[in-house]
């Protein structure tokens, strides 16, 4: 143990992204980094978006700013409107390129599938929980939008409507209890504590995200059992 204590110490630490260098301040696209090959952002509405280099073009750069275009415009002008003197257009290949140089500069290279954090609950730092509701977040008890926190990406999706909002009654009076019941009307071979282990899978299923091991449901029956209409109960549940 006193070896792999020594090794993890003389480990240096993981190098984080490091603050904008290239795009102007208040770009409405957040830069997260890239492979060298696919570069990643969350757009100006909090979608993540991959884009491959090579397919940088101006539609999918109006999309990946809209519906805050102006700030390319601005920022990036390129022709003149000769009456107004305001700019009408910009730079595409500008855009581009300072895009490209932020996400190199982050300086390591930033994978997705370690980074992106959907619907769910997820762990936070010191044992927190981050619950992802789609549109929102919670960290800390306190409602913020979606976006990075640190090297965590939460994206923007489809809304869900999460916990309920006040503490429900605990017993038989409450969800719990209720659920108990429903679960109770399928005949089981353990018909004490089936529906128990059911219920307790129910409520760690909430919590997959954030379990370093997630318990699994394995559920076996004749044909015609009931199992099919259960699994929808579940589906509904969750």
């Amino acid at each position: 143990m006193s070896e792999i204590r020594e090794f993890l110490g003389a480990q240096p630490p993981r190098k984080r992204g490091q603050k904008a260098r290239h795009l102007p301040e208040g770009c409405p696209v957040t830069v997260l980094g890239s492979d060298g090959r696919t570069f990643h952002y969350l757009n100006a509405a909090g979608q993540y978006v991959a884009v491959e280099a090579q397919k940088h073009s101006k539609n999918m750069l109006t999309a990946l700013f809209s519906p805050h275009i102006e700030w390319c415009i601005q920022h990036y002008p390129k022709t003149i409107d000769k009456e107004t003197g305001k700019p009408r257009d910009w730079r595409v290949d500008e855009v581009t390129r300072d895009l490209m140089a932020e996400a190199q500069a982050r300086g390591a290279s930033w994978e997705p599938a370690d980074n992106i954090h959907g619907r769910g609950v997820w762990p936070g730092q010191d044992g927190d929980l981050r619950l992802h509701l789609g549109d929102r977040l919670i960290v800390g008890g306190k409602e913020r939008p979606c976006g990075r926190i640190g090297e965590r990406v939460y994206p923007l999706g489809y809304p869900w409507e999460g916990p309920a909002p006040d503490a429900q009654a605990a017993g038989s009076a409450g969800p719990a209890g209720e659920a108990l019941a429903l679960f109770s009307c399928w005949r089981w071979a353990e018909p004490e504590l089936a529906p128990r282990l059911l219920l307790g899978w129910v409520v760690a299923a909430f919590l997959c995200g954030a379990l370093q091991w997630r318990p699994h449901l394995w559920i076996t029956a004749p044909r015609g059992a009931g199992k099919s209409t259960l699994l929808a109960a579940l589906g509904h549940m969750l």
